[in-house]
């Protein structure tokens, strides 16, 4: 009997054999390339987004990266890094070690296209429930989501790093270009909590923590933003410029409190 044709490309000898090297047979990423057609060739992948013509390995591609993503906890810019990056990602994928991986940003659009697609939804429940039978649970014991929640979870990581990031990069500019009235201004606890930028190495996966989070650092914003305002030629740095629109493009102002706007993917795609 002839052997069944794959439905995805076979995983590449070299991707094969260097991942034969580092990881064993039990690692879980390697458990589900080894499964890959098994798994997921019966899926309806067209479903994920109907809007494109891509073909349906593609689209299990950015499925599989999104529940990747969400299963370590990643934003899209690590997430995308990772998959550039990782053997165990590539193998599980079938991809080429030379494979440049994808743009941050084509990870919120497919979390864009799925989200208003509740057949999407559907199959990315089901190659969630697939990936489950191979062992790859959240970090530190978290309850696996459905779909949705995958989802919003994931955007949400991605949120808090935007915020993060531009309030880093907005403090160590004006630690160059106004060095004392940033003394003046900054409060006690920012040098630990973002000159290394401590907050992305560990940022939480469930959405009460995120929420937690994002209020204490649209709070330090918020009063940056302010302060700021009393320092016109400070204000104009682009750096500042580019923190006022990711502040207000995620957070609300409501009696001198930040507060994070929801739902779900309303400003993962701000560019500066």
């Amino acid at each position: 009997m002839p052997a069944q044709t794959p439905t995805f490309p076979i995983i590449p000898a070299e991707t094969a054999s260097a991942v034969t090297a580092v990881f064993g047979k039990g690692n879980s990423y390697v458990v589900i390339g080894d499964r890959l057609d098994s798994l997921f060739a019966k899926l309806d992948l067209a479903q994920l987004d109907r809007s494109s013509a891509r073909p349906g390995y593609s689209l299990l591609i950015y499925a599989l990266v999104t529940i990747f993503q969400y299963h370590e906890r990643l934003p899209d810019r690590r997430a995308a890094e990772a998959l550039r990056s990782r053997l165990d990602w590539k193998y599980a994928l079938h991809l080429p070690l030379t494979h440049p991986g994808i743009i941050p940003l084509a990870l919120c659009e497919f979390r864009r296209q799925v989200w208003h697609n509740p057949a999407g939804l559907r199959t990315l429940q089901d190659a969630l429930e697939a990936v489950a039978a191979c062992g790859l649970s959240p970090l530190n014991g978290e309850t696996p989501h459905e779909a949705s929640g995958v989802l919003a979870s994931i955007c949400n990581l991605s949120r808090l790093e935007q915020i993060t990031d531009a309030l880093c990069a907005a403090l160590e500019t004006l630690a160059a270009s106004g060095p004392d009235w940033l003394l003046k201004t900054a409060r006690p606890h920012w040098y630990d909590r973002y000159a290394t930028r401590q907050l992305l190495s560990n940022l939480p996966g469930a959405v009460p923590d995120q929420l937690a989070l994002a209020r204490t650092i649209g709070s330090d914003a918020a009063y940056l933003l302010g302060a700021a305002d009393d320092a016109p030629a400070l204000a104009q740095l682009p750096e500042i410029q580019f923190l006022q629109r990711v502040y207000t493009g995620q957070f609300d102002f409501i009696e001198n409190e930040a507060r994070w706007r929801l739902p779900f993917c309303l400003s993962c795609s701000i560019t500066s």
